[in-house]
């Protein structure tokens, strides 16, 4: 967790410094605990730990096997979780989980984002659409454990 490095304090002796950098993600689709893993989602065990439940400014919709968080929309929230990351390079495996590259960000499908949390009152990461809403079906619950378990996409029904 976090990175090593070595520096000579004047006088004294040599130390080994370790610095330990946490950020906060935000899961609230098929990041979440308990729901079945989709094909080639990464063991996230090595890199994050879960927090506990957590609400984002939002509205949800359904993209098929995954869902959209479009941020804002005054009242309107998302149900998900609050993960800590344990290692270095965390935000670098989700990145490439949701296909997001900074460099090249107008074109990922998501964009990750610093938004204060409605619950708990934390700053954390989030990946928000990044794409056009047309043909998407809002999920008025805000909710994807629910609306999933209501009408899993077929990958989970193992068709």
């Amino acid at each position: 967790m976090g990175s090593t490095f070595t520096t000579a304090l004047p006088d004294r002796c040599s130390c080994t410094v370790r610095r330990v950098v946490e950020e906060l993600f935000a899961f609230y689709g098929t990041l979440m605990s308990g729901l079945p893993a989709r094909a080639g989602r990464p063991d996230l065990a090595p890199y994050v730990e879960r927090v506990g439940p957590c609400v984002i400014p939002g509205s949800l919709y359904d993209v098929g096997p995954y869902p959209a968080l479009v941020l804002g929309g005054g009242d309107a929230a998302v149900r998900g979780e609050l993960w800590r990351t344990v290692a270095p390079d965390a935000l670098a495996v989700v990145d490439a989980w949701e296909g997001y590259e900074f460099e090249r960000e107008n074109q990922a499908p998501y964009v990750r984002r610093l938004v204060r949390l409605v619950e708990p009152d934390v700053d954390a990461w989030v990946y928000a659409w990044n794409r056009d809403l047309d043909g998407l079906t809002l999920i008025e619950s805000g909710d994807w454990r629910t609306h999933f378990e209501a009408s899993p996409p077929p990958w989970a029904r193992g068709g």
